[in-house]
């Protein structure tokens, strides 16, 4: 599995792609890893991209407890886009067990959807860079 991802403070937004296998073990480790990361706050928006997951392995259990051990506060607006079955069934499982926390998730079809949902333009930030060699959980 890869996660690619980007905190941008100035924006206040999490932007991550995640690609190959996913697993229990790996989301658990990435979701410790941004809410120890010094530039993430947790009213920061969210954009989860899964269109690269090729196989998910992740657990009910697992989804469950990322969505109820969330760094994002109440009210961050979260868009996660997957297209492949089983990731659109995690992401809306997801959606589910987070809204109960007042996370505002959405899950859609394509990036463009997403970005616009989130009030972020294609280009905007690509300035400047606020990426970490240790990349942030998709949930």
């Amino acid at each position: 599995m890869s996660v690619d991802y980007r905190i941008d403070p100035e924006r206040g937004l999490v932007e991550s792609a995640v690609s190959g296998e996913v697993t229990d073990e790996v989301m658990l480790q990435r979701q410790a890893v941004l809410r120890a990361h010094p530039l993430f706050r947790p009213h920061f928006r969210q954009l989860l991209d899964l269109s690269g997951v090729t196989r998910v392995q992740v657990t009910a259990d697992c989804i469950r407890r990322l969505a109820l051990g969330t760094p994002f506060g109440a009210g961050s607006r979260r868009a996660i886009v997957a297209s492949r079955p089983a990731a659109v069934g995690m992401a809306r499982m997801f959606q589910v067990l987070a809204e109960e926390r007042q996370n505002d998730v959405r899950v859609f079809p394509d990036v463009r959807s997403a970005r616009e949902w989130l009030g972020i333009a294609e280009d905007d930030g690509d300035d400047g860079d606020s990426s970490d060699p240790d990349p942030p959980p998709a949930g």
